[in-house]
């Protein structure tokens, strides 16, 4: 994969914000690949300048990152992350038909062993169900999902532990499921998307939500359920 830039979302002179692709990690950690790409070195290059990351996304999460253009507008935004003072909405597939608002409050294990609170709530926005050749009946939620904490992994293990694990989710989703979409709709990454984040601005401490349209890959699996939710006959990839 070669990717040279990003979709700018957001710019003044103190915030960036793109609408991140799938399978970029955001800064370089000690557990990477020679063939990973990292969003702060491109974006440094595409704007010609230091940026600072706020946040973070996991590696097949696309939509809102956020950068500061300095490291003091960085921690001025983090520090409204850890005193739980943004709001991040997140839109996902899921498995199953999730009937009403879900909330899971089940804490979370860091990956140093530690036990933080966590919660989310889920809201579902559309469903889809058909039959496939055999018969047999699959159901899916197209949802949002509010992180009131930010912990590693928390969407994807918290739909997960409620039974409603996120598609093409490789680590928590179900291996049969993803296996069966990606050969019935090519459903080739995990969806979920970062679709707006809201802040105070460190600036003008006025409210600023930054919204990132879903991905064309996301966008075509949605449509692609819709139809196959209304029409009986098979309908091939393309």
């Amino acid at each position: 994969m070669t990717l040279n830039s990003f979709d700018i979302l957001y710019r003044d002179e103190y915030l960036i914000a793109i609408n991140k692709p799938q399978n970029v990690i955001v800064h370089k950690t000690n557990h990477v690949r020679p063939q990973d790409i990292f969003a702060l070195q491109i974006l440094r290059k595409q704007i010609k300048a230091r940026v600072f990351p706020i946040h973070r996304l996991d590696k097949n999460t696309t939509g809102v990152l956020i950068f500061g253009l300095s490291s003091e507008i960085a921690h001025k935004v983090h520090t409204q992350i850890i005193g739980h003072k943004t709001l991040k909405k997140y839109h996902c597939l899921l498995n199953n038909r999730m009937e009403s608002i879900e909330k899971c409050n089940q804490s979370i294990e860091n990956n140093k062993g530690q036990i933080q609170e966590a919660e989310t709530i889920f809201t579902p926005i559309e469903h889809f169900s058909y039959d496939d050749q055999k018969g047999e009946k699959h159901s899916y939620t197209y949802c949002e999902a509010i992180p009131k904490t930010g912990r590693m992994h928390q969407i994807r293990k918290h739909a997960s532990i409620l039974g409603y694990p996120i598609i093409a989710d490789g680590h928590y989703g179900y291996h049969k499921e993803n296996k069966f979409l990606k050969r019935e709709l090519d459903v080739s990454w995990m969806m979920l998307h970062a679709i707006s984040y809201t802040f105070l601005h460190p600036i003008t401490t006025k409210n600023l939500t930054i919204q990132a349209p879903l991905s064309p890959h996301f966008e075509k699996i949605l449509s692609l359920l819709r139809y196959k939710s209304l029409n009986d006959n098979y309908l091939p990839v393309y």
